[in-house]
């Protein structure tokens, strides 16, 4: 039975939905009318039941968070047309070296980078879907060689593992190319929501706001795509996680300090800007940290 709460929300949510929609209707982006409508169907029926999941465990935002992420997540990584996310062509490219146990691409001068073929068959069909083109479902993967330009090099291996294991998968059970996007990007959907739930769960306080962040719809739709930005947003909420557990932390342990520094650190790797999370290190009071003499209090 739905509760009075529950038809507010789920009316606040199909409001937003029609508008949405209607703002963005353009003949050039409905092609596929059939389509686009069993897609909105079953948006608006995940809405509805991520709404009903979160008023009934109120208490679990983790939980919540995490169905969020997997089921809008999972509609965006086999509805994105090919290769549209920012930047997906260069991602892509680097996490198929990636899968291949190229941790450190090796440039090779004037020409590029050692690409498989079937790579190209992707890039030439970019931002077209299965209803534009189905060969993709019946063509395997190739493993002839060809350069190509940019593959992000100064980025580190690390946030392109996840990609990188699931185009292996694809490769290993000799699957048909599109899967090497879709297990790509499934796999950092699910790196992406495995630390979101855990840092949620983890923090004592603003649960609330660390949901609504990560849930962010660009949150979600890079998570889901081959891009680094998913591990790098994931990452960045499990630090503010920590940061908020010492901070209302008595005494800070340790590890939280080490897992708290250590993500500040990945993450500026990438991008530099955000290794100035680690400055909130000095907005704890001192005394938190073990061997740290209490202030002594004269009033």
């Amino acid at each position: 039975m739905i509760q009075i709460n529950d038809k507010k929300y789920i009316l606040t949510y199909l409001i937003g939905f029609i508008l949405l929609a209607t703002f963005l209707f353009s003949c050039n982006t409905h092609n596929h009318p059939k389509a686009q409508i069993i897609l909105s169907i079953l948006t608006v029926i995940c809405g509805i039941i991520c709404i009903r999941y979160s008023i009934k465990n109120k208490d679990e935002l983790h939980k919540t968070a995490f169905l969020i992420i997997i089921i809008f997540g999972l509609l965006t990584v086999f509805a994105s047309p090919l290769l549209v996310a920012p930047d997906e062509v260069e991602h892509f490219a680097r996490s198929d070296l990636t899968s291949e146990g190229g941790l450190i691409p090796n440039y090779h001068e004037n020409q590029g980078y050692f690409i498989n073929n079937y790579f190209y068959q992707m890039i030439y069909s970019q931002g077209s879907t299965l209803l534009d083109n189905t060969s993709f479902m019946h063509q395997g993967i190739t493993h002839g060689k060809s350069f190509f330009t940019s593959v992000f090099s100064q980025n580190l291996f690390y946030v392109y593992l996840a990609q990188g294991f699931g185009i292996f998968i694809a490769k290993m059970l000799e699957l048909p190319v599109i899967f090497a996007l879709w297990l790509g990007r499934l796999c950092n959907l699910l790196l992406y929501s495995g630390i979101v739930y855990f840092a949620i769960k983890k923090t004592p306080a603003f649960k609330k706001e660390l949901l609504v962040l990560s849930c962010l719809p660009i949150a979600v739709f890079q998570a889901a795509s081959m891009s680094s930005d998913g591990i790098i947003f994931a990452l960045a909420i499990l630090n503010i996680s920590y940061f908020i557990q010492m901070y209302k932390s008595e005494i800070i342990p340790n590890k939280n300090i080490i897992i708290y520094l250590a993500t500040g650190v990945l993450i500026g790797l990438i991008k530099f800007p955000y290794i100035f999370l680690l400055l909130m290190l000095f907005l704890i009071p001192a005394n938190k940290f073990k061997g740290c003499p209490p202030k002594l209090n004269f009033g």
